[in-house]
């Protein structure tokens, strides 16, 4: 099993990011399923004090390697998280660090693929409520 980890807590919050989206080309790639908690306590998360989102990911994409995603989290700068390259993952686990100094209450976050050509799936959000 592949594993991703989103590590930062600059701020409230993290979110990933990956290359532009092109027009042309190769077919974008598509989330199968984005399965994350919808609520969230304090924990520690890289041994601070942080709500620890974990949950899978699975994806495919017809043309070409998924490279890296992005998870943007309202509120926060997005960074660069990679995956290992493949046409498609089945439950890819993932886990999400929010600041512990985030606000109570919902916050939305979204979830976007990229190809090798930087291609973008159509984004998937979420909402988690921190309580």
């Amino acid at each position: 099993m592949h594993f991703a980890r989103i590590a930062s807590l600059v701020g409230f919050a993290f979110a990933i990011s990956a290359c532009s989206s092109s027009s042309s080309g190769p077919a974008a790639p598509v989330i199968d399923s984005f399965d994350m908690p919808d609520t969230a306590t304090v924990g520690t998360f890289n041994g601070q004090a942080a709500y620890d989102l974990k949950g899978t990911i699975s994806f495919h994409d017809d043309s070409e390697d998924v490279t890296s995603f992005l998870i943007h989290i309202d509120g926060s700068p997005d960074q660069p998280t990679g995956v290992p390259a493949t046409k498609s993952e089945t439950n890819l686990a993932v886990e999400l660090g929010i600041g512990s100094n985030a606000p109570k209450g919902p916050l939305n976050y979204t979830l976007t693929l990229y190809g090798a050509s930087g291609k973008a799936s159509l984004p998937t959000q979420k909402t988690v409520t921190l309580q």
